[in-house]
């Protein structure tokens, strides 16, 4: 199964833009546990810019009770690269984190960027 990592990189490569070699690993633990927090009430929501000063914020869920359908790959393809032009952008920034959950049949990702 590929990762997080693995997917982000295969969409910006699709778009021109090198791979991420080095992720935050602060920032990647924020990310995380606001994709727990929005696991914990079922919803997806932004986190007040005090807790992300100077960053972007993509968020998505999707179910994986479908074992063909790629869970990840879907949030990063089809949610945030063709459904969102602001998520799109995001995922082609310099510098990102992420952040995954898994609750109820359900994966939450946070990715995060800036400049």
């Amino acid at each position: 199964m590929e990762s997080v990592v693995d997917k982000i990189n295969q969409f910006r490569k699709a778009n021109g833009v090198d791979p991420v070699y080095c992720w935050n690993p602060v920032e990647n633990d924020n990310c995380e546990s606001h994709a727990f927090q929005m696991a914990r009430c079922g919803e997806l929501y932004h986190a007040p810019d005090y807790l992300r000063p100077g960053k972007a914020e993509a968020v998505g869920k999707c179910s994986f009770m479908n074992t063909e359908v790629d869970t990840v790959g879907h949030i990063v393809f089809e949610q945030f690269g063709k459904s969102s032009e602001g998520h799109r952008e995001i995922l082609l920034m310099p510098n990102l984190a992420y952040g995954l959950y898994t609750s109820n049949w359900q994966v939450y990702l946070v990715v995060r960027g800036w400049i």
